[in-house]
């Protein structure tokens, strides 16, 4: 996976309307949102990496939903769409190479909070 640069990550990465509204709505708080989006996150992404290691793809099911939330919540469309499918195909039994789906979800977690980070976040 290639990670674009600028502009192009705003439109890959980033719901910019979310994003416009949760200033707008929460400003006096979307410092303390984006802080604890930046170290719940990778926490929870950890989870998933230690799902891997048991031979259960269902235990992938509650990290991938919780970061898909928080994704949703934060304007980080990309993330979200990837933790959906993900979410999705193990709710469905249809295992995916999860591994590989694990490791494309922590490289764009780290694309998109870079995207963040080049609009103030």
């Amino acid at each position: 996976m290639t990670i674009p640069d600028g502009a192009n990550m705003d439109s890959e990465y980033l719901d910019m309307e979310r994003l416009n509204e949760l200033n707008n709505t929460l400003s006096e708080e979307i410092a303390s949102i984006m802080s604890e989006l930046r170290n719940a996150a990778p926490r929870v992404l950890e989870s998933m990496v230690s799902a891997l290691q048991h031979s259960d793809p269902a235990m992938l099911i509650p990290p991938t939903h919780a970061l898909r939330g928080m994704a949703g919540n934060t304007g980080l469309i990309r993330l979200e769409k990837e933790c959906a499918r993900l979410e999705s195909r193990l709710r469905n039994n249809e295992v995916p190479d999860v591994r590989h789906a694990v490791s494309e979800i922590a490289i764009t977690l780290g694309a998109s909070l870079s995207a963040l980070s080049l609009h103030g976040y």
